[in-house]
């Protein structure tokens, strides 16, 4: 190729039609006036085109193909340089989990490092002010102004997806990055993503679920105790020591509970969040050894507390009926603050109708009858192996001060009071 074409192919026909003007999406159309971001760039890529033209002039040696390619590579770089950056550019997302339940995951701290780099320069804060404010006080002060307009630059930018969690297969999510104000360095973008890659869940049974977060039943027929995760269901306790055998309880798997086994793979088969259980396996308590001999100390305390008397003022006389024997069962259980279980234990009674007489020797007193019913008995004694552990005969020992009129009302009351009557074996 000779000087003379050279001169004439040096400078391309590039920008020169209306038709081949690059546009920034949004700001340039047709018959629209510039704005002052887009000449400022304009501007820029005349003068570097300008000293690309006296460079290739210079060098008129090189071939005059790879001289306009040179000058392209430079105009398109410049131009390009100049627009606005793309946060999606640098986004990178992976989804994880489940199908129904997948999360998106990006490189969140990587996008807000580039977004305050670039918007604190935009304050015109730079390193060299960070560093003069670690220095000292004077630094400090003039660096507290630009940090806190390179926070405002920073507030004007912000990024998101519309859904991040609870994602399915196939469904589309939205990125979204906003940027407030005038020549703002960052695009606004809106970009869909597809969630692909998450793994299927597993179906699960309620019996699955229990044995590997087991419901279990303590105690004694009619003294039951439920013990759960509370993390993972919800079953009223107030149930708990009346609890018998081939009754059902209600059981509510708790919402968190769902949620986090779906983000683990497993989903209850037909959404079930509530079903109920049939109690079983509760022995009775004939099956607690030593509960004659309990009653049996309970009889000897009553007799020490009706003996017979005579003093000065008169004589009084007991006549004792043994009527029922009631007992109740605590079954062992966490208490709070607490380290160890506290252990099951039995409180026994006896109900007893007593006919108490008082013969005055003192004439200003009145002789008297009366029958009624009370009872006496022993609270808190321990079982151990399904075994009465009686530590100490007086310890434990109980008897009402109050008196009934009849075995019905008595009844009543004891049963009221979570007894259940007991037949001596």
């Amino acid at each position: 190729m000779n000087e003379k074409n050279l001169n004439k192919t040096t400078m391309p026909k590039v920008m020169t039609e209306e038709n081949d003007r690059p546009q920034e999406a949004g700001n340039l159309k047709e018959g629209k006036e510039k704005t002052p971001e887009q000449s400022e760039t304009d501007n820029k890529g005349n003068d570097l085109i300008n000293k690309v033209k006296n460079m290739v002039m210079q060098h008129k040696k090189i071939a005059g193909g790879i001289a306009i390619l040179l000058l392209l590579s430079i105009i398109i770089a410049v131009y390009f340089g100049s627009q606005p950056k793309k946060l999606s550019d640098m986004l990178k997302i992976d989804f994880k989990g489940y199908d129904g339940y997948g999360e998106v995951e990006f490189n969140h701290g990587e996008l807000d490092k580039t977004v305050t780099e670039v918007m604190y320069k935009e304050a015109g804060l730079t390193e060299k002010d960070i560093k003069d404010a670690e220095k000292g006080l004077d630094g400090l002060l003039n660096a507290i102004p630009k940090y806190l307009k390179a926070e405002q630059e920073k507030q004007r930018v912000s990024y998101s997806f519309d859904k991040t969690d609870h994602l399915k297969n196939r469904d589309k999510i939205i990125f979204t990055v906003t940027c407030s104000g005038e020549k703002c360095p960052f695009a606004k973008e809106t970009k869909e993503y597809e969630v692909k890659g998450l793994q299927e869940t597993e179906k699960i049974t309620t019996d699955d679920l229990e044995k590997e977060y087991p419901i279990t039943f303590i105690g004694y027929n009619h003294f039951g105790r439920v013990e759960f995760d509370d993390t993972i269901y919800d079953i009223n306790t107030k149930i708990n020591d009346t609890i018998t055998n081939d009754s059902e309880i209600k059981i509510k798997i708790n919402d968190s509970a769902i949620e986090e086994l779906a983000k683990k793979g497993k989903v209850i088969q037909d959404n079930i969040s509530e079903y109920k259980k049939k109690v079983t396996g509760l022995p009775e308590v004939s099956m607690i050894s030593g509960l004659d001999e309990l009653y049996d100390k309970v009889n000897t305390y009553m007799q020490t507390e009706t003996q017979n008397s005579d003093t000065d003022l008169g004589t009084t006389t007991y006549t004792v009926e043994k009527q029922k024997d009631y007992l109740e069962y605590k079954a062992p259980y966490k208490a709070a603050y607490v380290d160890d279980d506290l252990g099951g234990y039995i409180n026994v009674r006896t109900v007893y109708k007593i006919t108490k007489v008082f013969e005055t020797k003192f004439r200003y007193l009145e002789s008297s009858e009366k029958t009624y019913y009370t009872y006496f008995g022993y609270e808190g004694v321990d079982v151990v192996d399904n075994k009465v552990i009686l530590k100490d005969k007086n310890s434990g020992k109980t008897h009402s001060y109050s008196t009934w009129d009849n075995l019905e009302s008595i009844e009543a009351d004891i049963k009221n009071d979570g007894y259940m009557e007991y037949k001596t074996q």
